[in-house]
């Protein structure tokens, strides 16, 4: 962003479903690029409501950790993106806020 809180049309926004690859229906592995994914996303029903929940990715699922719940599949996304760089940044004594 500039200085007066606008895009600059010169930097693309970025979209997380961008890191997305289709699994199973209902099902996106995030980690579109890298060797392994680094998330899996499952669209869900609780209740009457349809969400998405965000786990850590595991080759063996009780191994996975759950990251949370959104609305969206782009909020999912972004989710998922935000654990991934607290992850890695955490051994180096960062957090994002």
């Amino acid at each position: 962003m500039n200085e007066g809180g606008h895009r600059s049309p010169l930097t693309p926004e970025w979209d997380p479903l961008t890191t997305l690859v289709d699994g199973e229906p209902g099902e996106w592995f995030a980690g579109k690029g890298f060797d392994q994914p680094y998330a899996v996303i499952r669209l869900v029903e609780i209740g009457a409501e349809r969400g998405y929940r965000v786990v850590t990715w595991a080759k063996r699922s009780e191994d996975r950790e759950l990251v949370g719940y959104r609305k969206t599949l782009r909020g999912a996304a972004s989710l998922a993106q935000r654990d991934r760089m607290n992850r890695v940044m955490r051994p180096l004594g960062r957090r994002d806020p």
